[in-house]
């Protein structure tokens, strides 16, 4: 047997015992047992006593059947006070247990951790250089309005835009809205602070942030396009592994309690970049090595 399955039983042994001994329904559980128990030794002896007074042509009166119970009864705490030891016995024995199980339980989580903080810091390790978000063509602008169309790009099929959404926005100037993810974590190994940028909304000068228009970054599973990666690409953690690390973060990030909890995220900061929007112009949005935002493009800032 290995030392999982030796685990596993001994894990199912210890939520036995602790169930049976430390919760009301467990002590229920117990007391049911007993009282079966004796229910049924009372049953037997007075089965036994009934077809011998019926052989001999006697009944059994009340007063007999009273007897007998109460010297069953008696009979079953006597034996209980002899295997008091026993009892005692296996009472240690199943803290011992207990204890033992907890321990070797906080330990595999302590590794369990060690293992996910390691496969983490190998995510962000992988995303943490430059690349292209979006190149962004302005269809139109009159001051007030500004049409634009947007090609994100997706590391997996790279050269070519894998998605173009059109959006309009209020002003003259258009916003690009990111996220900055700070890593608490990424300090651990190498002692660097490393934040990660993702650009979620564009809106215009003209108004509030919150009115904005949601970029169309996320795939099918909440993960923005951007931050996945072809296998060859990754480096440091396997394929499977890294993408459901990936999709771990982007739910902490959605669940603030979640990500507190976790510890993996120092801080969730908003940032963003400008560009004066001119009918005709074109530019890129990148995100840096360093999880800054920039557009670059002809016509500059």
């Amino acid at each position: 047997m290995d030392i999982e399955r030796w685990k596993s039983l001994v894990f199912a042994v210890s939520d036995a015992a602790t169930f049976l001994l430390t919760r009301p329904a467990g002590w229920a559980v117990l007391g049911g047992v007993l009282a079966a128990g004796f229910a049924l030794r009372v049953s037997a002896a007075l089965r036994d006593r009934y077809l011998a007074c019926e052989a001999a042509g006697r009944r059994l009166g009340a007063g007999q059947g009273i007897g007998l119970f109460l010297k069953e009864l008696f009979g079953s705490l006597g034996a209980a006070v002899a295997v008091l030891p026993t009892i005692a016995a296996v009472l240690v024995g199943s803290v011992l247990l207990v204890g033992v199980s907890d321990s070797v339980r906080r330990l595999d989580e302590i590794a369990e951790n060690r293992a996910r903080i390691s496969e983490l810091s190998a995510v962000v390790r992988n995303l943490e250089r430059r690349y292209r978000v979006a190149d962004v063509r302005v269809l139109s602008a009159d001051g007030r309005t500004a049409h634009l169309s947007l090609d994100f790009y997706d590391s997996r099929t790279p050269g070519k835009p894998v998605r173009t959404q059109e959006v309009s926005v209020e002003g003259s100037e258009v916003f690009v809205d990111a996220l900055v993810l700070d890593f608490a974590y990424s300090e651990i190994e190498s002692g660097r602070r490393v934040n990660l940028a993702l650009p979620y909304r564009v809106y215009g000068n003209l108004q509030a942030p919150a009115d904005g228009q949601e970029l169309a970054l996320l795939d099918d599973k909440g993960v923005p396009l951007l931050y996945r990666r072809a296998e060859a690409e990754i480096y440091g953690i396997d394929p499977e592994t890294y993408d459901a690390r990936l999709e771990e973060l982007m739910e902490l990030l959605e669940d603030e309690g979640a990500r507190r909890k976790a510890g993996i995220l120092r801080s969730v900061f908003g940032a963003a970049v400008r560009r004066k929007a001119r009918a005709g112009d074109s530019f890129t949005v990148w995100i840096e090595q360093t999880g800054g935002l920039t557009i670059k493009g002809d016509g500059g800032f």
